[in-house]
């Protein structure tokens, strides 16, 4: 008897099974990977607005006492009576936002920093009914009106 050759053009039932399970599970691999990259990963990263709050709390906390330190001994004695602060976390800009106010019986100095880059944004500074310096990012104001309508949006978003 002769050896006959075997004929590879004809691929058996088991042979195309074997091949539509490989591409079967190779597609459930991708759209798994797919799926961890593109919706799982960015949610767990997303923090929620009440984490995100928390956080800006406890930043501002720290800015306020580092500020204080730095305005030196005069701010320190009376910093509960002159200087006050408040804080938001803005979802839409994300980014965590803190006025600090320094409102003695003549002069009134209110600036808004951003927490997390450590930059002025704008503040407005006044002895008596006089204004000074006072404006927001590029946007004047000539009064402690105009300074807090420009500062609302940054303090309640």
């Amino acid at each position: 008897m002769e050896n006959q050759p075997i004929k590879e053009n004809n691929p058996s039932k088991l042979d195309r099974a074997v091949k539509i399970s490989v591409i079967i599970g190779a597609l459930i691999v991708g759209l798994s990977i797919a799926y961890y990259l593109v919706i799982f990963l960015p949610q767990k990263a997303k923090m929620t607005l009440e984490q995100q709050s928390e956080r800006c709390y406890g930043a501002s906390q720290n800015y306020f006492k580092d500020y204080m330190k730095k305005q030196g001994e005069y701010a320190q004695n009376y910093q509960s009576s002159h200087y006050q602060y408040s804080n938001h976390y803005n979802q839409k800009l994300n980014k965590c936002f803190i006025d600090i106010v320094n409102n003695e019986s003549y002069e009134y100095h209110s600036t808004v920093y951003d927490v997390y880059e450590n930059k002025e944004w704008g503040g407005i500074d006044t002895a008596g009914e006089t204004v000074g310096n006072c404006g927001l990012q590029k946007k004047g104001c000539k009064s402690k009106v105009e300074f807090n309508n420009l500062i609302q949006p940054l303090m309640e978003q």
